[in-house]
């Protein structure tokens, strides 16, 4: 049998379970969201959403570079390999998760009541979506 959940994952999904109506109504709002849900979930598989380490985008430290391993809304240009339809527009995923500056994934949230269908959007969960990289 696989590992156990950490702790947090496990009381974040009973609150959920426990209060269903009020998160998937259409007043709850995205905000609420990233804040009540999706950052303390991240933060609780390893990722330092909120930048504890006082890293910012990257910083030269002699002869390396440390990098913030989450960026919010971080401005990327489309590549046309990637989706035609979007080809040289800007975007800003809700979170960029990078490790050694290379961007591994990003994740998109939505409020439950908001309808999203996209191409090459795969929902990850409550709300969540996730893109996968190629080379970017």
């Amino acid at each position: 049998m696989g590992a156990s959940p950490p702790k947090p994952v496990v009381e974040l999904v009973e609150r959920f379970e426990r209060d269903r109506k009020v998160f998937q109504s259409p007043e709850y709002k995205e905000e609420s969201l990233h804040k009540e849900f999706l950052d303390p979930l991240f933060e609780s598989l390893g990722w330092d959403v909120s930048n504890k380490a006082g890293l910012t985008e990257a910083c030269p430290e002699q002869s390396r570079r440390v990098f913030k391993p989450v960026i919010h809304e971080e401005s990327i240009k489309a590549c046309p390999e990637q989706c035609r339809r979007i080809a040289g527009a800007t975007k800003a995923p809700d979170y960029t998760f990078r490790i050694g500056g290379r961007r591994v994934f990003f994740a998109e949230a939505r409020k439950r009541a908001s309808h999203i269908f996209a191409p090459g959007l795969t929902p990850a969960g409550f709300g969540l979506f996730s893109k996968p990289m190629a080379a970017v």
